[in-house]
């Protein structure tokens, strides 16, 4: 029980300024039982008049934003409603509860959170795992977009509109010459007429300009039906410039003199370019965990995203050059060069690809396909260990 001493001057009946070294406030309600409102917060009073010795007790805090439920860790709260709760995951990957001013809710309101909302709080938590994951997918997923062998000629985009109509003009009537509307009619007519011409002017435009790309797109597609060399280059070099790589890739490629074969040299990432990491929800409980890719597994991962990287650009160029029948692709990486002490580029896979088997592969199940099978039922030369180390090859000639 705690006492004070306290000055108070009365105002009126019922209302007395209260003065005090924390600053002033008010009282209301009769002497010897009142609430105080104050710098401090709201309280109420039981005391004993005529001494100035009082009880009190704290009805809510001072300073105050206003805030009520969820700013406060005893605050009220529904346990109903998952919106109200800030979710966290601790350095262990744990999942935390947390009103909005970081206070954590009790451990009753913890349990009653995740009885409520046991599976939405697993999606979210999967959801997060998937998230810190999209780097380690992302690389070993890079053939999942690879299209099927069928050109798709370029089309242009949606035609202008159809042409502006011309505007109906107002006629002059005998009311609107005995009200005096003539010069207003007229000044309306010339207005409209003059944005018909504007819009006459950019339709004009746009017209001219469609048809022009209507004749480009149809010579570009004439261009690659009939094997013209210029054509050719600039499309796969559109093509593969355009694959967003979960890894720097580059790519070089060489025409055969018929050009129905096509050469390419791929500059794969080093073997260390794989997330060694993977997160995953824990089977029990309302946790994260973070799981170490093995060496093993690590240079299985790597051996994957050279097959993938291969796969992907066979299917670029074979989708995209209608005329062409055989593509060579060779993929090598930067190694440590013993005899220099720098580094040296070295083979690790080559593969020759004809049209004809390459249809054979269903593109619309890509996520059923392993492409290293994959790549294995063509002309395929690769020196791969049992722990997935992929070594040093002689490729197949340009």
């Amino acid at each position: 029980m705690a006492f004070r001493f306290a000055r108070r001057v009365t105002l009126m009946p019922g209302l007395r300024l209260n003065v005090s070294k924390s600053g002033l406030g008010l009282s209301v309600g009769p002497r010897g039982a009142s609430v105080s409102l104050g710098p401090r917060g709201a309280y109420s009073h039981v005391g004993i008049p005529g001494t100035g010795i009082a009880y009190r007790q704290r009805l809510s805090s001072g300073g105050g934003n206003g805030r009520t439920g969820m700013g406060h860790a005893n605050a009220p709260v529904d346990p109903d409603n998952l919106s109200d709760i800030v979710l966290r995951l601790d350095s262990e990957g744990k999942l935390e509860m947390s009103f909005e001013d970081g206070s954590p809710l009790t451990p009753t309101l913890v349990r009653k959170v995740r009885s409520a909302h046991a599976d939405a709080l697993r999606a979210r938590l999967e959801d997060w795992a998937a998230r810190r994951n999209e780097e380690l997918h992302a690389c070993l997923g890079i053939h999942l977009d690879t299209p099927a062998p069928l050109f798709e000629p370029y089309r242009p985009a949606d035609p202008p509109p159809m042409r502006p109509e011309a505007p109906v003009m107002r006629e002059v009537g005998f009311w609107d010459k005995l009200f005096l509307q003539r010069t207003r009619i007229e000044a309306e007519n010339a207005a409209a007429q003059t944005r018909h011409e504007q819009a006459m002017v950019a339709w004009q435009a746009e017209s001219e300009a469609y048809a022009a790309m209507l004749a480009e797109l149809q010579t570009l597609n004439n261009a690659l039906h009939e094997g013209e060399a210029e054509a050719m280059s600039a499309q796969i070099s559109s093509r593969l410039s355009a694959i967003a790589w979960a890894r720097p890739t580059e790519v070089c490629f060489d025409f055969g003199d018929d050009l129905a074969t096509l050469a390419l040299d791929i500059d794969l990432p080093e073997s260390d370019a794989v997330p060694d990491t993977e997160w995953e929800v824990a089977a029990r409980g309302l946790s994260v965990r973070e799981k170490k890719r093995s060496a093993t597994q690590k240079r299985r991962d790597f051996s994957y995203l050279a097959h993938a990287s291969l796969f992907r650009i066979a299917g670029e160029a074979f989708a995209s050059l209608p005329t062409l029948q055989e593509v060579t692709l060779g993929g090598y990486t930067q190694r440590p060069d013993p005899a220099t002490g720098g580094t040296r580029d070295v083979h690790i896979l080559s593969v020759k690809i004809a049209r004809a088997e390459w249809e054979a592969i269903r593109f619309d199940r890509l996520e059923h396909v392993d492409v290293a099978e994959a790549l294995d039922r063509f002309a395929l030369i690769r020196n791969q260990t049992r722990t997935g180390e992929l070594r040093e090859i002689t490729p197949h000639p340009a």
